[in-house]
């Protein structure tokens, strides 16, 4: 049993990151798509970059929510 919740202390460390990629990689789009569109000179592109952000943010952030959900079940059952 004690196995069972090491692999799924490590799938929750594992969510923790990809979380946190998927905000770093997110932000790094949507800064590289408002930088090319400047080039263009085009409109809304403060709204379509805090858009772009947003949406990288809660993607992130609702993947780091389940991990810590996941976590918090193994730690409650470890007491």
């Amino acid at each position: 049993m004690d196995e069972i919740k090491l692999y799924i202390e490590y799938v929750a460390k594992g969510m923790e990151a990809i979380g946190v990629i998927i905000i770093a990689l997110g932000a790094l789009i949507a800064i590289i798509r408002f930088l090319i569109s400047q080039l263009k000179f085009k409109n809304h592109l403060y709204t379509r970059l805090r858009r772009e952000l947003g949406k990288a943010i809660l993607l992130g952030l609702e993947v780091l929510v389940a991990a810590d959900i996941i976590a918090t079940v193994v730690t409650r059952t470890n007491a």
